[in-house]
């Protein structure tokens, strides 16, 4: 290349310096998201931006420095991208780092996967920024932020917008909770019945009536629709499973963070049963710390709480079992009959339990589900591993809870809801399921209860 050529490259901005620098600051960080584009990944714009900006304002500092900064970055990618996945804001992820070491992130091969990737991405980043640091002083930034528009648009094309979360929900909005929808929340007032409210893990609403119908095939029972009148629909969500309690349980849009400062809490529907003489119970097969439900669950009017620690230590003889891979706690097989077991023991006030199943938070091991459905088969419905994996769960979960109920003396009003859509991470899983709303299931007795310290509580022989 003759020395003409080389000014009209250097002012052009595409001289060995500036390919460089774009290549170190737009190109190495986003390699790792390239595989994950062609299943289901959200759009990294932020971040994306974020690592030319190290870039530029570190060029003139030491490699120590600019790996402090990389590491930064490369933290906010991470969290942009869970947050941006699983439906939670920036701040409740940074918030919820604390709880982490309840999570077994070890037994999920995609999360050990992710971890050497971005460890793999660190180390290039640091070490070409070492390697290169005397010609990237001359430098200029015009193909690095031609190549950040181009990726972003590229980015913003071919991936999916965030779930309803990041940030963007209102405390101002008002969401459409099912608890009202189905009027659950009326006939249990007025009628002073004992009610079961079920929020289920993940439980979107899938397009397919057909596959629907055999996930819920359990409602379908001769023997409990013979007890229950069931009707179904779908709701709006936004956000993760917190926001999915406040949205049942408060009518609130967010995070639980209004009811931590006393708030809202006493406007909550565990809240309003207990202000008219309900007994109100909470249980969740995991950890109480984890999101700070030990502290809020209390405040949103649930006079008794049981999670995971309080089941083993003070009910041994059920022998609980452990169910899954990475979010690791008690079996919602099990939790089924012991939510039955607390609706059928004798009470004098009425009753309201709500159960949060854990067993279906994704990932998932399909191997370690089942084979209901012939997951891993060609025989397999959905054609997705993953959903497959999680339809066996959940048709699992609402069999044990019909098992329960068909095993308590008396009908019981109940209601399941999902907290949010599954986040899959296939295009074809997310395809499955109906954008932005989730499932939920109702079931009115047709004969009213009577509750009374005689009449209260008792089982029918096992239906098996």
């Amino acid at each position: 290349m003759n020395a003409v050529s080389k000014r009209f490259m250097s002012r052009a901005g595409l001289s060995r310096p500036s390919l460089r620098f774009a290549l170190l600051w737009v190109i190495v960080p986003n390699l790792l998201f390239v595989p994950l584009s062609f299943f289901a990944a959200p759009i990294r714009t932020p971040a994306i931006l974020m690592f030319f900006l190290v870039g530029l304002l570190t060029n003139a500092l030491p490699t120590s420095v600019a790996a402090i900064a990389v590491g930064a970055a490369i933290a906010f990618d991470v969290l942009w991208f869970i947050g941006s996945a699983y439906g939670l804001s920036i701040t409740m992820l940074t918030e919820s780092l604390s709880f982490a070491w309840r999570v077994n992130f070890y037994a999920s091969p995609i999360f050990l996967a992710a971890f050497v990737g971005l460890l793999a991405e660190f180390a290039a980043i640091v070490w070409l920024r070492q390697r290169w640091s005397a010609d990237l002083r001359n430098a200029r930034p015009y193909v690095a932020l031609a190549l950040v528009a181009l990726v972003a648009l590229l980015d913003a094309d071919v991936n999916l917008p965030p779930t309803r979360s990041i940030g963007s929900a209102s405390a101002a909005s008002t969401p459409l909770p099912a608890t009202e929808v189905s009027g659950f929340a009326d006939r249990v007032a007025a009628t002073r019945s004992d009610a079961l409210f079920v929020l289920v893990e993940g439980y979107g609403a899938l397009r397919d009536p057909a596959l629907r119908g055999r996930v819920e095939a359990a409602f379908a029972d001769p023997r409990l629709t013979g007890r229950y009148d069931i009707k179904a629909g779908e709701v709006p969500y936004r956000g993760s499973t917190t926001a999915g309690e406040m949205r049942e349980l408060c009518g609130l849009s967010g995070d639980y963070s209004s009811i931590l400062s006393g708030e809202a809490g006493p406007g909550c529907l565990p809240a309003r049963l207990a202000k008219s003489g309900f007994e109100t119970i909470g249980v969740h097969a995991f950890t109480g710390t984890f999101f700070e439900r030990t502290q809020w669950w209390p405040k949103i009017g649930l006079q008794q709480s049981e999670f995971a620690e309080e089941l083993v230590r003070d009910h041994p003889e059920r022998g609980w079992r452990e169910c899954g891979p990475v979010f690791t706690g008690l079996c919602d097989k099990q939790m089924a009959d012991y939510v039955r077991e607390r609706l059928a023991a004798p009470h004098d006030k009425p009753r309201f339990v709500y159960w949060l199943t854990l067993n279906s938070h994704l990932p998932v091991v399909p191997s370690a589900q089942g084979s209901e459905f012939g997951c891993g088969t060609p025989d397999d419905p959905f054609a997705d591993g993953q959903t497959c994996a999680l339809a066996n769960i959940w048709a699992g979960t609402f069999r044990a809870l019909v098992d329960a109920l068909l095993r308590l003396d008396r009908p019981v009003e109940v209601l399941l809801v999902g907290d949010h859509a599954p986040p899959s991470w296939t295009r074809r899983g997310r395809s499955l399921f109906e954008p932005e709303v989730v499932r939920w299931v109702a079931l009115k007795p047709k004969q009213r209860q009577v509750v009374s310290s005689l009449s209260g509580g008792g089982d029918l022989p096992d239906p098996h």
